[in-house]
């Protein structure tokens, strides 16, 4: 999910994770990332617990998560079993935001999550940025699994803001190491050449998104 400020205070917020049911009826289970603005809200490697979901016959559902000690209600429109738009509106801090995405089904792989998840060449590009100062861009990158990190390799070209005329930075060289755990979250270690981690979810072997933790940054599609 991608979202920006409704009251226009420069604030971006991005979102990734994965929600389970627990047990019988309505109970559910979320790990999530979220940051906003570049500073971290959620970090998805502990569950957010006692979460509810419900929907109508007609598709229409709720998904309620209890984080950080606040409720955050999600609109689910379903279009299939496990598949479906999700918006939520409401982050109270610094202002009323909206986030909007796709929920779709995890495919956990044979023998489960891991490094050799993510391998391969993958394109990578986000789109629709959420803030006129954000980062667009669009890749090519080859991921070798390793123990206990992969590298990662590849040539990206970058707009590196939208109201820029002349800001288009071209094949670009991209160089980092990544690990997949086993609930599908994928970390890029220093992928900003600045101390910092990129992140995000597999949604399977060829799919997923990542975010980049950098204040105007987006969601990131990853395709096999």
């Amino acid at each position: 999910m991608t979202g920006t400020d409704i009251m226009a205070n420069s604030y971006t917020v991005i979102a990734a994770g994965v929600a389970s049911g627990t047990g019988t009826g309505s109970n559910v289970s979320v790990l999530l990332d979220e940051t906003s603005d570049g500073n971290t809200v959620s970090v998805g490697t502990t569950p957010i617990t006692g979460g509810t979901f419900t929907a109508a016959s007609n598709g229409m559902g709720v998904l309620t998560i209890d984080s950080g000690g606040s409720a955050e209600a999600f609109s689910v429109t379903m279009i299939g079993t496990n598949t479906g738009f999700i918006m939520e509106g409401t982050q109270a801090s610094p202002g009323s935001s909206l986030l909007a995405g796709l929920m779709e089904a995890q495919t956990t792989p044979s023998g489960g999550f891991g490094n050799s998840s993510a391998s391969g060449l993958f394109v990578e590009a986000n789109a629709f940025p959420a803030d006129p100062a954000s980062h667009v861009e669009g890749g090519s990158i080859t991921l070798t699994p390793g123990s206990p990190t992969g590298s990662l390799s590849g040539a990206s070209d970058e707009s590196q803001e939208l109201s820029c005329q002349s800001c288009l930075a071209v094949n670009s060289s991209i160089s980092t190491t990544y690990s997949v755990d086993a609930n599908g979250r994928i970390t890029l270690f220093d992928a900003t050449g600045g101390g910092g981690s990129i992140f995000g979810w597999l949604r399977d072997t060829s799919h997923g998104v990542l975010l980049d933790s950098s204040s105007k940054s987006l969601t990131i599609q990853l395709e096999h």
